[in-house]
Order: structure tokens, then C-alpha cells, then sequence
């Protein structure tokens, strides 16, 4: 958990402030080294002018506060490049610390650079994966406007899986007060939860603009007893959508809460799989 928020702090940082001309870099070393301190000090203009492609003049000014807060430190380690031509494949580790606590280190991280008018870019990646805290930066400044999108759909996603969490609650709690019976209709469930959640806004997914509750329970657990269930942790008891169809909000996929308690967003492909009988 503690590395999944470093990298979410990372991915605020590549959204900030305010700098002068892009500087000549002559080695790839030097590029990724300038881009680090960059990031650090919450110029992302700079930042920005040593990505091919990137927004220097995008206003990240918004962001600049977070970066700040956060006391951001970078740095890069056991850097090595390989230079063909116009071309050069780095590669590296990532050390980070954030607040004043102990660093992190993570990579090796490979990063494809370009020579451009004398001076060495990075070349944002199209799919960085979550342990590539430079290429995900990177991509971001070549493209702010999505970052702040996906920033955005990320944080949507977190609040419906905090309501779904905490009603799988409501639906243990509940039963566990009728010998273990999830004592539900499926047409009535909300008013029953009530007591249990006591916030109606729980009900409600961010993403979802009909008005309309944007859950349901599973009509197959209703009635049934939780202890009886031959695999509790697979099996559906709440979900994201209306009538068995699950509603994939969130960059193409619903959130699902499960009969233990657990909850996880599931694509279409994972959603075939779901277990629905007791």
C-alpha cells in the first residue's frame, strides 16, 4: 500500500509549475538526472520541455501545492545507457521519499531517449505499467490533459469502492443479526441497509449521473444463509449495475462485492466468471 501511494504521489507530481528555456542535455544521463530534479523542485515546465512531445506550457499550477507538501525527493541510481545512433535505451532505478520517510527504491526502470535538435528527450511510453514511476511521468506531461482525466476516473472508482465496501458490511451486519441470514428483497434492500449504513450518499456511485441507485444485491444470496455458502470470497453479493448487469464505469469496469466482505473492480472479461449461486 505504501508503494502504491508513492507511486500515486509521483504520478501528482508529473502536473506542476513554472520554468525557463529547455536546457541542452548531451548524454541520456544527464536528461533523466535533469528530469528527476525537475520533478523534485515542482517545475514541471522544465520537466516538461525534456519530454518529446511534452506541454511546457500547460498550467499546472493547481498540482505545484501537492508536490510541494509532499517534500518530494528523487533520485536516480546504477544508471546505464546504450546509444544508437540517434537513439538510446536507459536503464535504472528509482529512489523516492516523500514527507520525510524512508526511501523507497524500485526498477530497474528502461527508458527509451531521443536526440533531438542536439539535446536528449525522453520518449514517453504508450502502456507504462505501474513499476515505471519515469515513463508514467513522462507520458503524463505529454499529455496533461488525460492525466487529469484518469486522476480524476481513478479517484471516482476509490469513492464506489468505498460505498460498496462498507454496504457488504451493512449486508454482514445485517445478517449476522438474523442467524446469519441475509434477510433481504431485492426490490427493498436499500431501506433495510439504512440502519446499518446511515448515509444514504453510500448508495450512489460519483460516476453515475442517472440519480438512480447505482447498486444492487445479488436476488440469489436473499434468503440464503452466509455461513452455508460453499465459497463465499467468489461468490456476488453486491454489485455495480441493475438486473445481473454489471455497469463498467470506471475505464471499463464495475465495481463487485463479494460475499466475505471483499470488493474489486472487475472488466468485462473477469465479469464472465463471477459466481452468482450460492
Amino acid at each position: 500500500m505504501k508503494r502504491q501511494i508513492g507511486f500515486a504521489l509521483l504520478t501528482i507530481a508529473a502536473v506542476a509549475l513554472i520554468g525557463a528555456g529547455r536546457p541542452t542535455q548531451s548524454t541520456p544521463e544527464s536528461c533523466v538526472k535533469a528530469f528527476a530534479a525537475a520533478i523534485q523542485s515542482g517545475n514541471l515546465k522544465a520537466a516538461a520541455q525534456l519530454v518529446k512531445g511534452g506541454k511546457p506550457d500547460f498550467d499546472y499550477s493547481q498540482m505545484s501545492k501537492q508536490i510541494q507538501d509532499s517534500a518530494l525527493k528523487l533520485e536516480v541510481q546504477g544508471f546505464t545507457s546504450v546509444i544508437q545512433g540517434s537513439t538510446a535505451t536507459a536503464t535504472f532505478k528509482v529512489s523516492f521519499t516523500q514527507g520525510g520517510g524512508k526511501p523507497q527504491v524500485v526498477g530497474p526502470e528502461t527508458a527509451h531517449l531521443e536526440l533531438t535538435s542536439g539535446s536528449w528527450l525522453i520518449v514517453p511510453a504508450q502502456n507504462p505499467n505501474g513499476r515505471a514511476p519515469f515513463s508514467e511521468m513522462a507520458m503524463m506531461l505529454a499529455d496533461p490533459e488525460m492525466a487529469l482525466r484518469r486522476a480524476h476516473g481513478s479517484a471516482e472508482a476509490t469513492v464506489c469502492l468505498s460505498n460498496m465496501k462498507q454496504l457488504c458490511l451493512a449486508c454482514m451486519m445485517l445478517a449476522n443479526d438474523y442467524d446469519d441470514v441475509l434477510k433481504l428483497k431485492p426490490d427493498a434492500w436499500k431501506n433495510a441497509l439504512m440502519p446499518y449504513v446511515k448515509n444514504e450518499r453510500l448508495f450512489y456511485c460519483p460516476e453515475d449521473k442517472s440519480g438512480a441507485v447505482s447498486y444492487s444485491v445479488n436476488p440469489q444470496l436473499c434468503g440464503k444463509s452466509l455461513t452455508s455458502l460453499a465459497n463465499p470470497a467468489a461468490t456476488v453479493m453486491m454489485y455495480e449495475g441493475h438486473k445481473l448487469k454489471l455497469d463498467f464505469r470506471h475505464t471499463g469496469r464495475a465495481c463487485v462485492g463479494f460475499a466475505d466482505g471483499h470488493v474489486k473492480l472487475i472488466n468485462a472479461g473477469q465479469a464472465k466468471t463471477l459466481r452468482w449461486k450460492p
